[in-house]
């Protein structure tokens, strides 16, 4: 379908950037996504990858972390990330996720696991209230997909 408006009249307003603020809305839409596929998070990652995204976390921690690195997983999600983190030899791990119905799943893993100097809490990864220098290693697995 074509545009019957002359050209002149199909540009927006002047102005009209600052009445909508897509990034607040992506933020809100991610979160809520997230918060309500939280229990089925893990096999719709394990369907979307064929099983891979274990090797590839993995991978990821071996080639980041060295022995008794403080270490900050952005987007930690159920805690998959942290978690091989911690295996790899991490001293301590913060998980950070804006979805607060992905945290008590990632706890539970780690408790499942006995997993020691792993945390997990809600915050937003583009405004972590952590100090420079409070990590020496971050990492983030899916997160770029959804920004």
């Amino acid at each position: 379908m074509s545009s019957t408006l002359p050209p002149d009249r199909r540009e927006e307003p002047a102005g009209v950037e600052g009445l909508y603020d897509a990034s607040a809305d992506r933020a809100g839409y991610v979160r809520r996504i997230f918060g309500e596929i939280a229990g089925r998070y893990d096999l719709m990652n394990t369907l979307m990858t064929g099983g891979r995204h274990h090797a590839w976390r993995t991978a990821t921690a071996r080639a980041l972390v060295r022995p008794g690195d403080r270490v900050v997983d952005v987007g930690c999600g159920t805690g998959d990330l942290s978690l091989a983190c911690a295996r790899a030899g991490a001293g301590a791990v913060l998980g950070v996720d804006f979805a607060a119905p992905m945290l008590p799943i990632a706890r539970r893993k780690a408790a499942r696991r006995s997993a020691t100097g792993v945390a997990f809490v809600q915050g937003d990864g583009l405004r972590l209230p952590l100090a420079d220098g409070a990590a020496d290693a971050w990492c983030a697995a899916f997160v770029m997909r959804n920004v």
